[in-house]
């Protein structure tokens, strides 16, 4: 496999790692408030769960676990800009149950895609 389609490779399952983090802290998660930013408590949960998982996908060697770190962290920030706490976890049950609303949907590629984008511009400024 090319440099370059491993790096995809690896930051795909980054996405999808922080998708599956998100939806397990989120049944994990309680006395969520209403406001917009996550308590510190909470996001620190977020974080822990979300980093875990994402340096146990395959292809996520310790040279790369600075690529979770910085997903996660987009992640939680788009996360906290686009829904409360609660409506994140709401849309992560929907989801995780194959409900979700295309509202939901959307909001949820918001997230993930922040991550995304941000691991993929760390992998480039690392070269």
């Amino acid at each position: 496999m090319k440099p370059q389609t491993r790096l995809i490779a690896v930051v795909g399952s980054v996405a999808v790692v922080a998708a599956a983090a998100i939806a397990l802290w989120f049944t994990m998660a309680s006395d969520r408030t209403a406001l917009g930013i996550w308590p510190p408590a909470e996001r620190a949960a977020f974080m822990r769960s979300c980093i875990e998982e994402c340096r146990k996908s395959p292809g996520v060697t310790e040279d790369k676990y600075p690529l979770c770190d910085r997903a996660c962290a987009c992640s939680a920030d788009e996360g906290e800009k686009v829904m409360t706490v609660q409506e994140l976890a709401a849309t992560a049950e929907a989801i995780s149950k194959g409900a979700a609303s295309a509202d939901q949907s959307a909001k949820m590629d918001r997230v993930k895609a922040a991550g995304l984008s941000c691991a993929m511009q760390a992998a480039q400024e690392k070269k």
